[in-house]
């Protein structure tokens, strides 16, 4: 297969349009056409090569008019066939098949090519069970288990990892305030709202993938508004949850200040405060770590084995074995219990910690860019929570809270409550506008067209991703940034640039083809050396 990364995307999409308005000849491209890859393959990786881990792919495949549909596929990959779920996604006017979906479980495909093809491979190994219940869903994928509510606040109820629960009451979160901060002569009032289900479905189950679908509104101050729609995504092998959720906004912008969003659970926490571990990924693979009672840069040592064990997310040895000197003095050592990264913007992140409320916030850290990951937990099992585009999306945070008690309480917000409220307000009155002699007038000064009415918010949607593990115990430092690295730049498998040259669903193009002479080749070179 072709190098198929980003870039060359956006080279051979703007090298294509700009050849065929200067009308050159597209299909002078047909040589390198077909040339899949050294093993044929129709499918590969976004970024030209697999990732070392992965929690789970899904992809299109294109099919040339004609095509039947199979009664099972499976995909080649580095010379061996794995099983793959797979789904007809759209048809061509004869009636065969035009585009085919295609799940495979976590870490498998691990090859540079890939090829689909008709025909059955062996087992799925632990496949993904789904079982609905009155008025929960269950999804089980290996030893941890999902339970997922139809009605109430909770989206997720628990996860329990090897039969021990690590996560529960996994709710969305919502904050506004009844005026501007810039307007009103007193303080606005501040409204806080969560998450009511009014819908949960099953859209599939197993045995690769499962996906439900969750609907509701934001409940909260005698009302209900902001409606949501969000997609749980487990695959076999993998111990996380993928939540891709929209919201749309649907109230008055004059008396709904959108003030914070966001994402919250809780992870149980059963073991000693030494033995509870605080995780936030940090910029180019970096991870700030500590525990909720440090036992690292006291007056007095506690050995090194302690010292190491707490600083690589292990249990320490039995407490017996630790130094007098410090073993009888444990309970003056402060417990840091509130934790909090926040990205204000694209320039510069923030964490902070306090050991609870009525105490100060302290500084710990900070750096340009953080990829969205944080983790609470111990030897006995925690959880890790993730925002794709984290830092893109600013303004950003991630919490914790009451580390120090028997249950900590994280938040993902993709708008966070100390950032400014939203002001969905339109930026000016009717003007005179109000009819269209009126509106006229405006469009030949401005050459902005209005109406009353256009511009007002209510309607406006926005999606967010985010990605949740039920974790056995403390992920090591290697594995925590490898997962933080997948969530700020996920792998993709995607359909081969050949194969949906050959399958026609996209009409007529040619793939970008190797600097050289010609109106074309001139393009794409210059193309390539302004990136």
């Amino acid at each position: 297969m072709a190098d198929w990364s980003r870039r060359t995307f956006l080279l051979s999409t703007t090298a294509a349009t700009a050849a065929s308005v200067m009308g050159t000849e597209v299909v002078a491209a047909a040589d390198s056409v077909g040339k899949t890859g050294a093993t044929g393959g129709n499918a590969g990786w976004l970024d030209g090569a697999p990732p070392a881990a992965h929690e789970g792919m899904t992809w299109g495949q294109p099919w040339p008019r004609g095509t039947r549909l199979a009664d099972a596929y499976r995909v080649r990959a580095g010379g061996a066939t794995q099983s793959v779920q797979s789904w007809p996604l759209a048809w061509w006017p004869d009636g065969s098949i035009k585009w085919t979906g295609h799940a495979v479980p976590a870490d498998a495909a691990l090859a540079a090519d890939l090829r689909v093809e008709a025909g059955k491979a062996g087992g799925v190994g632990t496949a993904v069970r789904v079982t609905e219940r009155g008025d929960a869903i269950e999804v089980i994928v290996g030893d941890t288990v999902w339970t997922i509510g139809r009605s109430g606040a909770a989206i997720i109820r628990s996860a329990t990892s090897g039969g021990r629960e690590v996560l529960r009451n996994v709710a969305l979160t919502a904050s506004a305030q009844d005026g501007s901060d810039d307007d009103a002569e007193v303080a606005p009032r501040r409204l806080r709202y969560a998450s009511r289900i009014e819908r949960a479905v099953v859209e599939q189950a197993g045995p690769i993938r499962a996906v439900v679908r969750v609907e509701g509104q934001h409940e909260g101050e005698g009302e209900r508004w902001l409606p949501f729609s969000l997609r749980l995504y487990f695959h076999a092998g993998s111990a996380s949850v993928r939540v891709v959720h929209s919201l749309i906004f649907d109230g008055d912008p004059a008396k709904r200040f959108v003030r914070g969003l966001g994402v919250t659970g809780e992870a149980p926490l059963r073991d000693a405060l030494y033995d509870r571990h605080i995780r936030f990924a940090g910029q180019d693979g970096g991870l700030w770590a500590e525990a909720v009672r440090p036992l690292t840069g006291l007056r007095r040592d506690p050995g090194k084995a302690f010292r190491t064990a707490q600083t690589e997310g292990r249990a320490v040895p039995p407490i017996g074995q630790m130094a007098a000197a410090v073993r009888d003095k444990l309970d003056y050592i402060p417990a840091w219990g509130e934790f909090r990264l926040r990205q204000p913007n694209a320039d510069g992140f923030a964490i902070t910690k306090r050991t609870g409320p009525g105490h100060g916030w302290v500084d710990v850290d900070g750096g340009q860019r953080a990829p969205g990951l944080g983790y609470i937990g111990g030897a006995s099992g925690g959880v890790a929570f993730a925002m794709h585009d984290f830092w893109q999306r600013c303004p950003v945070g991630l919490d914790v809270a009451g580390a120090d008690g028997d249950a900590a309480r994280f938040t993902l917000w993709y708008h966070a409550p100390d950032a400014p409220a939203m002001d969905l307000r339109f930026y000016h009155g009717t003007m005179g506008m109000a009819d269209y002699a009126h509106q006229n007038l405006g469009l030949d000064v401005t050459y902005e067209d209005y109406e009353p009415g256009w511009g007002d918010a209510s309607g406006i949607a926005r999606t967010s991703e985010f990605r949740l593990w039920a974790l056995p115990a403390t992920p090591s430092r290697t594995r925590l940034a490898q997962m933080a690295a997948q969530v700020a730049r996920p792998p993709r498998i995607v359909a081969a640039n050949a194969a949906v040259h050959d399958a026609h669903v996209f009409g007529i193009w040619g793939p970008a083809t190797p600097p050289g002479p010609g109106v074309r080749g001139d393009i794409e070179t210059r193309a390539a050396r302004e990136l």
